[in-house]
């Protein structure tokens, strides 16, 4: 899966996106302005009356030409209004990203540790996904009323991102095929489709808005028989456009979104390995149903797995290509014989509460860890290929089953995973964790000691689980209030800086956290892209390398030729110098990603491939210098999956 090719493609499609919403709107203004004409006309000829004797006429109205300047200003000015205010009131209603879209769908969040043995399925389909793509793991939502077998996944980027599924999923799905329609919505998640389907909504949302003034201005009769107001007829006139513009809307999303649900499944079935799992899901569909009740499905349908709304005339607005048709692409030898899966299916199959144990036995994570203790000899142009792939979803599974329940459970826990955060940056060495001990008990007792007891626990883990349990963590850290966020912020900073330096990882932990934490009280509509081309990040790109060439060596030599190596990648005329770790400090690296994760696809790949050759100079990677990698394409939002096992 080229990730960075997708993404290109997406920031295509947006700006695809943007012409056939101008086309539309041009078309709902020259609407409005034909229906001010008409309307004005015949308004003029009902109430101008002329008397001759004693006898009344309608004077024979004015003339009007087909271009006025001041009614077509008028009417292009109130459409554009309508217009832009309902696009912008319906971005601002989903500033906050993926869980305003559930919200507005009727989800609630699935709990961090559910009751429901079936909502607990889907926590841990969901977390192992999350760790087998290497990104955040998302909110969950149910949309409990709705009976049908749906899915959706919504969001601007990893930080706010929210999956969804329906009441039927959870009812009729086995776990595999449950696996596959998630598989499915993380491929929209990693291909930017996401992003770009939630603007679609807060877009589209103001062409709708002309229908809903019509209806208003419909309404607005005179309660005299002798005033003969004109305004209703405008309001139908409004309706009439309305309507052809909601399936202007329909057209639109059906154009964006179609062909991007075959490569979703192709992504699914690479993710799961399991295309029976998908094949499956799709098949029940066919035989029960996906449509949704929420009055609000219309204006997402293109975000669902399946079709969400009523079939469509000649397919023309369809959001998902036919069921047979992704079916047969997963599985050649469909018969097409839906309502037999439907008869076959009915009785859901129901597992076993203990759901790791009615899976094939996981990949035993140590084993894994041990073998990658030794440096990998990699290819440097494998690296950046990682990024948006899938480790298999088994051994994703070995991760969290791996992980000490104490450790698994702290995870789900508001309070736990904070302390958890501190213990991920307690030092090795005695004395200094010590004086973190002390920093942390004069500020909160009952903190200090989860945390020591956590980072005890730690030392009995696999230190490349490390990082998926600080992901496994972000949906529990997101539910402190601010005043509590910034007093583990707080925290953090004191015991990572109490020896009078940072460690690259202890840097790494609180970015991630920083990053999710921070997106979650002041959600962005939209990834900022303000780099197009290299040269502004001349500098920032010099100041990341020099850090990652000193990482890796002691060596002088090995480290300028680390440098060297990992600038050659970039396309700049000369490299600069090298800069001594002193001037690398932490805040300046946390500045230099900052800016890095704000340029456009290919050159954050052009950046990653040269921070890959650096680390990788000697040709090896080892499972700490690939920790690294990750942690680096994360804060480039470039979710990287374990790549050397264990890692």
């Amino acid at each position: 899966m080229d990730f960075f090719g997708h993404q290109d493609a997406a920031r295509r499609r947006t700006k695809l996106l943007l012409f056939y919403y101008v086309l539309a709107v041009l078309f709902l203004v020259l609407g409005t302005y034909a229906a001010a004409l008409i309307t004005l006309g015949v308004g003029r000829e009902k109430l101008q009356p002329e008397r001759r004797g004693n006898r009344s006429r309608v004077a024979a109205p004015e003339n009007f030409a087909v271009w006025n300047f001041p009614i077509f200003a008028a009417s292009a000015l109130g459409t554009l209004t309508i217009v832009g205010f309902g696009s912008l009131w319906r971005v601002l209603q989903l500033r906050s990203g993926g869980s305003a879209v559930a919200e507005m769908l009727g989800g609630r969040r699935v709990e961090l540790s559910p009751d429901n043995e079936r909502e607990q399925m889907l926590r841990n389909v969901v977390e192992e996904m999350a760790i087998a793509s290497g990104t955040p793991v998302p909110e969950i939502f149910l949309l409990e009323h709705e009976a049908g077998i749906n899915a959706f996944a919504a969001g601007y980027s990893n930080e706010d991102m929210a999956v969804g599924v329906t009441r039927g999923c959870l009812e009729k799905l086995s776990r595999d095929e449950l696996q596959g329609v998630i598989g499915h919505e993380f491929s929209h998640m990693l291909n930017g489709d996401s992003r770009l389907n939630i603007k679609l909504i807060g877009v589209l949302h103001g062409i709708l808005c002309l229908y809903i003034v019509g209806r208003i201005l419909l309404s607005m009769r005179s309660r005299s028989s002798k005033d003969r107001n004109p305004l209703p007829l405008f309001g139908l006139a409004l309706v009439v456009l309305g309507g052809v513009g909601v399936f202007f809307a329909h057209l639109i999303q059906a154009a964006i979104s179609r062909q991007r649900e075959f490569l979703a499944d192709a992504s699914a079935v690479q993710f799961t390995r399991n295309p029976n799992g998908l094949a499956g899901a799709l098949k029940k569909i066919g035989g029960f149903a996906s449509k949704l009740g929420s009055p609000q499905a219309d204006a997402a349908s293109h975000l669902f797995f399946a079709n969400g709304l009523s079939e469509s005339w000649f397919g023309l607005t369809a959001t998902h290509p036919p069921l047979e048709e992704r079916i047969r692409r997963i599985e050649p030898a469909f018969d097409g014989n839906l309502r037999a899966v439907a008869e076959d299916s009915w009785e859901p199959v129901v597992e076993r509460p203990d759901f790791l144990a009615s899976t094939p036995p996981p990949i035993p994570f140590a084993g894994f860890a041990a073998a990658s203790a030794t440096p990998r000899r990699i290819h440097i142009e494998e690296l950046p290929a990682q990024v948006g792939t899938t480790i298999p979803v088994e051994f994703a599974r070995g991760v969290i089953a791996a992980v000490p329940d104490t450790l698994r459970a702290a995870t789900h826990d508001a309070f736990d995973a904070s302390a958890l955060a501190l213990a991920l940056v307690f030092s090795a060495q005695p004395d200094t964790r010590r004086l973190q001990k002390e920093i942390l008990q004069s500020a909160d007792a009952r903190l200090a000691s989860a945390a020591a007891r956590l980072a005890d626990e730690l030392t009995q883990c696999d230190r490349p689980a490390w990082l998926p349990l600080l992901s496994l963590s972000l949906p529990a850290l997101r539910t402190l209030s601010r005043e509590s966020w910034e007093r583990l912020a707080d925290r953090l900073d004191q015991i990572i800086t109490c020896d009078g330096q940072v460690e690259l990882f202890e840097f790494v932990v609180k970015r991630i956290i920083t990053r999710h934490l921070e997106a979650n009280f002041a959600p962005q509509s939209a990834g900022v892209v303000n780099y197009y081309s290299f040269g502004p990040l001349a500098a920032d790109c010099a100041l990341l390398l020099s850090a990652l060439a000193q990482i890796g060596s002691m060596e002088a030599g090995a480290i300028r030729d680390a440098f060297a190596r990992g600038f050659a990648r970039l396309p700049f005329a000369a490299t600069p110098r090298l800069l001594p770790l002193a001037e690398c400090g932490v805040e300046k690296i946390d500045a230099a990603l900052t800016r890095a994760s704000q340029s456009v696809p290919y050159v954050k790949k052009a950046i990653l491939e040269a921070c890959a050759a650096t680390v990788a100079s000697d040709g090896t990677v080892s499972a700490y210098e690939a920790e690294l990698l990750r942690a680096v394409a994360e804060s480039l939002g470039c979710p990287m999956p374990p790549f050397i096992a264990g890692v």
